[in-house]
């Protein structure tokens, strides 16, 4: 057994209480907005270390919060009179409310009956999908106890075998037994200081700072931040948001909440670069485009050799695929026309020639789960020499492939020539594993296969001949 943490707030307004917040930093509360209303100053209390007494406070943030019920923004920031000299709350990492299974999220409230202690609830994520791009929908632990009712707006939600911060309860609703969270990736798109606290894995914090100040200086058009996010997606591998974002730090934590930094993109390089053109003020210009080289020196590395021995070709696995693409990179079911290869025949769930892109292929030459090199077909296999569990095509041999010579071979992992298989077939077969020449089938094809990783620039040489 252990103490609650001694950052869970009390909110009071003229003498009664509100609601619940949690300490940030030495000296900011978050709690809702609704709590506060339009009084510029309130008092809170820290029920975990009572000898601190009430601690005045003033309102110096508020979200775009409207007074409804269903309106977003629904935050604000407390600034205390003094720093309380207890250690902050810690925010989880985004994604470990919504683990499988679902961990025990604990809200701390201060319900009818119990304001002076406060009460705990126990809640789990009922799904990592967000309503409306604002809320995370939480249900019970269990069909009894406690409920998150009033006492409980703006109590942090705590992800109990870490005690660390996955959110704030904003609203509940008594007859389905639900309520509902901002997640902490929302509140810091409300109030862009609280991503010094949020992790966002691949990125400095200095640099998410020092953009955040240009960005403030920046004046832009309606429609600007939404134009911005067009441009970096591009042809990536990169899902927009449901809702357009209406400031420029929307669009910059949605990059650094929903994208992971890699030496081939670096999104808010990208995004930086954009905005210059659309910002009068060249000292700012010169400023972005000075962030954006230092962001870039941090993540990129020295570019891969024109070309790599073959035994170093043949032993790539999936995890280094996309370290070693060189140009671009569309995702799943992408790549230049439709999603299919242009150049050699490669094949496979997984792969391309040419310039097909995405997960685990290759271009031209390479490996990967269901790529070919060549002509060489099936799940991780070559062409010629290669040894794979898909199968190959010359004089390959492995657990599905043929053994001998190539032309009439068959077997569950591929074939060369005119067999057939599981596994895919050479020139005209149609199977699941993949195919050359002109055949079809969910593995790829050579003109229209839906590939998934594009290494058409590093000109890899092709496996050594038997």
């Amino acid at each position: 057994m252990r103490a609650s943490p001694a950052w869970h707030a009390r909110i009071d307004v003229e003498g009664a209480v509100e609601g619940a917040g949690f300490l940030v930093t030495d000296d900011t509360v978050l709690t809702c907005a609704h709590v506060v209303g339009r009084w510029p100053r309130a008092e809170v209390v820290f029920p975990g270390a009572r000898e601190l007494g009430p601690v005045a406070a003033e309102v110096v943030a508020r979200g775009v919060w409207a007074g409804g019920d269903t309106d977003p923004g629904d935050l604000a920031v407390l600034r205390l009179d003094r720093p309380v000299g207890i250690a902050p709350a810690v925010f989880a990492p985004l994604d470990d409310p919504y683990a499988t299974p679902p961990p025990k999220l604990i809200a701390y409230g201060f319900s009818q009956g119990y304001e002076e202690e406060g009460v705990q609830t126990e809640l789990r994520a009922t799904s990592h999908l967000l309503i409306r791009d604002e809320w995370a929908q939480l249900e019970y632990w269990r069909g009894y106890g406690q409920q998150a009712d009033r006492g409980f707006s703006g109590a942090a939600v705590m992800v109990e075998t870490s005690g660390q911060v996955a959110g704030m309860v904003v609203s509940q609703d008594a007859v389905t037994r639900n309520c509902r969270m901002i997640p902490a990736r929302v509140l810091a798109r409300h109030w862009a200081p609280l991503a010094d606290r949020v992790p966002t894995p691949g990125y400095r914090r200095e640099d998410t700072r020092r953009l955040r100040e240009l960005i403030e200086r920046a004046r832009v058009t309606p429609g600007t931040p939404g134009a911005l996010l067009q441009k970096v997606s591009g042809t990536r591998e990169f899902v927009l948001p449901v809702v357009e974002p209406d400031t420029l730090w929307a669009a910059v934590w949605y990059l650094l909440t929903e994208t992971t930094p890699r030496p081939d993109w670096l999104p808010l390089a990208d995004l930086a670069v954009h905005l210059i053109s659309y910002v009068d003020d060249e000292t700012l210009g010169d400023e972005l485009r000075a962030w954006a080289r230092s962001h870039r020196s941090t993540h990129d590395r020295a570019p891969a050799p024109e070309r790599l021995s073959r035994e170093t070709m043949w032993s790539v696995r999936e995890s280094s695929v996309h370290e070693l693409s060189a140009t671009t990179w569309t995702g799943p079911a992408s790549a230049e026309g439709t999603a299919a290869a242009t150049d050699t025949a490669g094949t496979g769930v997984g792969g391309t020639a040419g310039t097909g892109t995405g997960l685990g292929g290759t271009g031209d030459t390479g490996t990967g789960p269901r790529s070919a090199a060549g002509t060489g077909t099936g799940a991780g296999g070559t062409a010629d020499t290669g040894t794979d569990p898909g199968g190959t095509a010359g004089t390959s041999t492995g657990p599905g492939g043929t053994a001998g010579t190539a032309g009439t071979s068959t077997g569950p992992g591929s074939a060369a020539g005119t067999g057939t298989g599981p596994g895919g077939t050479a020139d005209t077969g149609t199977d699941p594993g993949g195919t050359t020449g002109i055949s079809t089938g969910p593995g790829g094809t050579a003109e229209g296969g839906p590939a998934v990783t594009a290494l058409g620039s590093v000109g890899l040489p092709p496996p050594p001949a038997p």
